[in-house]
């Protein structure tokens, strides 16, 4: 047990705002409501602006409402005020959403373009597992009028691979235009010259297809072309089989698979036009609506031969950028590396949630899809026709100095590893990873790894505690003098080692981040918890935290999280995790958080 906390008799009446919760927990409010150790100024400052009209319930007070225990009465918390306040006020406050690690967001600005946000997007939607003979659905493209109406009401984005031929194309575009009536994005009078905002496609669908230029017909053609289509499309339904038909409406089939997109269909793309990529100095690149699609792989080609041009792309057109097509069972690239790159769009599979997944977590969270880029990210405001430059990612934007500091307290009715249902034997301990972005990232040289993720390079883990409702006894995780820190793009979460990702989802996808683990058994090459060296020369990328259960075997996880570190608040706070699959649990973590960047 930690000497600076000065704990109360367990064995004490518990107030009944809090009965439910660990013992552990309680014992440690107890100590710091009665200034041992007391709460940093800032946070003290919080406390004393603290009010309990219009606030929002937190990670506790959720299913523990506010008490009105005359047994929280006495003592009262002051440690930096004149006007002490009763325990009862800081339990509260603690059991509030003030009391979350993780800051609330803020209300953004929606009125930049779209190309001045990163967009939290999937990959192949349709299948519900593997790459290759997964089931489809289309339920995920059925809730979008749901998602915008109810929801939110922030743009969603639908991109379309298509592979049918003509005919099956024209009943797409009427599919497309029934069900999304009233949503899709009508082209503007002339030809477009920028980009919109978010704001101003609220409610709206926009398509992003392949774009192909509008034939120059008269309007009776058009019209006659389309009677046309569909008689034959009747004629076609009406017909009768024979071998012959059959025969050849397969080659015809053939000839239309391999057909370009029809233009009524590549109309639905008003800003978001997709483009074969052919390099950075094409026409195509300065197309204000353009969309360039690029496997991780072409990337990481592009990044090593034209890194800085990319990055001044990316501030004023957008990009889009998938995992590559060996990766069979779902996994995923690190999207940090491609967010730092100024990828807007880096869709993930959501059919695994691995760590890439983690990391899509802790970028969106709370943000309805869409989170604006930092500045130095961003283009101009009023159009998109100020080219490229040379300037690399390392020089648009001012790099800092981490010193992070978690002093991990005990947890409280943390999850159980998946499969596994007996608290008895469950011992968890806390790993927490620093992982950084590499030097080449922000020189433009080539990235080793490709962009694929990897075990971090600094790692540090707690002792293990006991059942559901352990004490960590206080124990100070600590990373000192961190240099090149993005603090937008940097993440702090829970989470499981490389070695079990690999095992459990066929990937390690684990750099950019830094991770608190509660997982379920000690890799025995990880056994030593090396000391961070200072001064390093890196960029964070997230830190998550990893819960894992110490047995012989593997390390299972049992929960995690993952916060944006501009988001992550100091002070005594408690971490609400996500259980192994993704899920929110009843779990949290109290914690100490010191933070430093200069």
């Amino acid at each position: 047990m930690a000497s600076s906390y000065d704990l109360p008799d367990r064995r004490s009446t518990i107030p009944s705002i809090l009965k439910t919760f660990s013992p552990h927990v309680l014992a440690y409010l107890k100590a710091i409501a009665n200034n041992k150790p007391p709460l940093p100024a800032e946070q003290s400052k919080e406390l004393g602006g603290y009010t309990s009209a219009g606030r929002q319930p937190g990670l506790l007070e959720a299913s523990n409402p506010p008490s009105q225990d005359p047994d929280l009465e006495t003592p009262r918390v002051a440690p930096h005020h004149s006007a002490p306040f009763p325990m009862k006020d800081f339990f509260d406050y603690m059991a509030s959403a003030e009391g979350d690690a993780a800051m609330a967001p803020v209300e953004q600005d929606l009125t930049y373009p779209i190309s001045n946000y990163f967009i939290n997007s999937s990959h192949n939607t349709y299948l519900t597992g593997n790459q290759l003979y997964s089931e489809s659905s289309t339920d995920a493209y059925k809730n979008v009028r749901a998602s915008l109406q109810e929801e939110d009401d922030l743009p969603v984005i639908v991109s379309l691979e298509v592979h049918a031929g003509h005919e099956q194309q024209e009943v797409m575009v009427e599919i497309i235009e029934q069900v999304w009536r009233g949503l899709l994005v009508k082209p503007p009078s002339g030809r477009p010259e920028q980009l919109p905002s978010p704001g101003e496609l609220r409610e709206k669908i926009l398509i992003k297809v392949k774009y192909v230029a509008p034939e120059k017909v008269s309007a009776p053609a058009t019209a006659e072309k389309a009677a046309k289509t569909r008689m034959r499309r009747k004629k076609s339904a009406e017909s009768s089989s024979s071998s012959d038909s059959d025969n050849q409406g397969s080659e015809d089939a053939r000839k239309q698979k391999q057909s370009s997109i029809i233009e009524p269909l590549s109309a639905l793309g008003v800003y978001t036009r997709s483009y074969h990529f052919k390099d950075l100095s094409s026409p195509e690149a300065n197309v204000p609506c353009h969309v360039f699609s690029l496997s991780e792989k072409k990337f990481m080609n592009v990044h090593g031969s034209h890194g800085p041009t990319l990055f001044s792309h990316n501030r004023n057109y957008l990009m889009r950028a998938f995992p590559s097509g060996t990766r069979v069972t779902s996994s995923n690239l690190d999207p940090a590396v491609f967010w730092r790159k100024g990828v807007q769009i880096v869709a993930l599979n959501w059919q695994k949630y691995d760590a890439g997944m983690m990391l899509n977590e802790g970028m969106f969270a709370g943000s309805g899809g869409w989170v604006l880029k930092p500045k130095e990210y961003r283009g101009e405001r009023g159009g998109q026709n100020a080219g490229v430059s040379d300037q690399s990612q390392a020089d648009a934007i001012a790099h800092k100095t981490l010193s992070l500091s978690i002093d991990i307290l005990a947890g409280a009715r943390l999850p159980l590893p998946s499969g596994d249902h007996d608290s008895g034997g469950f011992k968890p301990y806390v790993k927490c990873e620093l992982h950084v972005e590499k030097q080449e990232e922000r020189t433009g040289a080539a990235i080793e790894g490709g962009g694929k993720s990897s075990d971090g390079e600094f790692k540090r883990k707690t002792k293990h505690g006991r059942g559901i409702d352990p004490d960590f006894g206080g124990e100070r995780v600590a990373f000192s003098d961190v240099r090149g820190v993005v603090e937008q793009l940097c993440f702090v979460s829970p989470g499981r080692s490389g070695e079990y990702l690999e095992r459990r989802y066929g990937t390690s996808d684990l750099s950019a981040t830094s991770d608190l683990l509660l997982a379920s058994t000690v890799d025995p090459n990880d056994r030593e918890s090396p000391i961070v060296n200072s001064k390093l020369m890196c960029n964070v990328e997230n830190y998550r935290f990893k819960i894992l259960d110490d047995e012989i075997g593997k390390d299972d996880l049992a929960a995690w999280a993952c916060i944006r570190l501009d988001r992550l608040k100091s002070g005594f706070r408690f971490i609400r995790l996500l259980d192994a699959i993704g899920k929110p649990s009843r779990g949290s973590l109290l914690v100490k958080i010191e933070k430093s960047l200069i």
